[in-house]
């Protein structure tokens, strides 16, 4: 961690050479080993896969995936065109999946053998519950595992990667709070080596530029799809159809006017203030600022 924070630090002190794809692919990269460390008592950013460290290959085969089903081909012929492997992009993300798998895979069955050998995790570690004994039917399969740690991975991955990514560039470009923030950062964590959750919390400036970040820059903008299950009219006369595919979009009340004084500004200050707007808004109604959807 601190050589993470040495290296942030020498990137936002360096705004004419901030470059945000590549302080994208470090900060994925970081979120992607602190996850692996957390959850699986694995370090997996010195693993490279085809050149790429294994948390750069796996975000982005998930993002190529991802790119894949909002095609024109899914939405005629669904994922199982993929599946063929027609096309020779195709036949890259299938052999691709198929690397990755493999090699989730062989850090799974290490971790089997040290388990056998009656080695202990120093920490808490999934595969601790993946792998206690259980009863046949609830125990989870090998190809089971490794579904569940791409997920672990993934989930987080683009989320805290994308989160660090845009603070860095908020602060980056508005260097009366990054000083703020340093400030405050200094006073409180300096001589401390592990600072406590608690501790994190009860700082202002970084839990308000921490919202001001997720409020003009969610992870997730838009929230899970839902089918109206009858014919509805809302308050302003709008009807909508049953059956009909709605969803919603978190990004425009973070933007709304009505809820946010100067919305589109980099303004920490929103969440510092008892009387402001934007803690008005929440207070009447939780819905106005949902980074993360609800969860």
């Amino acid at each position: 961690m601190q050589s993470i924070s040495k290296v942030l630090v020498k990137r936002l002190d360096g705004l004419d050479k901030l470059i945000i794809p590549n302080v994208f692919n470090f900060f994925k990269s970081a979120a992607g080993n602190i996850i692996s460390l957390v959850y699986f008592q694995e370090d997996i950013a010195s693993l490279l896969i085809e050149g790429k460290p294994m948390p750069i290959f796996l975000s982005d085969l998930i993002s190529q995936l991802s790119n894949e089903s909002y095609g024109w081909r899914y939405n005629i012929f669904g994922m199982k065109l993929l599946d063929i492997g027609l096309y020779a992009g195709h036949r890259k993300l299938l052999a691709d999946v198929k690397t990755m798998r493999e090699v989730v895979r062989t850090i799974l069955l290490k971790h089997i053998e040290l388990r056998r050998q009656g080695v202990q995790p120093s920490t808490f570690s999934m595969w601790d519950i993946f792998l206690d004994e259980v009863s046949p039917e609830q125990a989870f399969s090998h190809d089971e595992i490794v579904d569940e740690f791409i997920t672990f991975f993934s989930d987080g991955v683009y989320t805290t990667g994308h989160f660090m990514t845009m603070m860095t560039y908020h602060l980056a470009k508005n260097p009366e709070w990054k000083q703020r923030l340093r400030e405050e950062l200094k006073v409180n964590l300096s001589l401390i080596e592990k600072p406590t959750q608690a501790l994190i919390n009860s700082l202002p400036v970084l839990t308000a530029c921490t919202k001001e970040t997720l409020r003009l820059a969610p992870p997730v903008v838009t929230g899970i799809e839902r089918v109206c299950v009858k014919d509805t009219c809302f308050s302003d006369g709008t009807k909508v159809q049953k059956d009909t595919l709605m969803m919603a979009c978190h990004l425009i009340n973070h933007l709304d006017p009505t809820m946010h004084d100067n919305p589109t500004t980099f303004d920490p200050t929103r969440w510092l203030d008892p009387n402001s707007k934007t803690l008005a808004s929440i207070q009447k109604n939780p819905g106005s600022y949902i980074p993360f959807s609800i969860g």
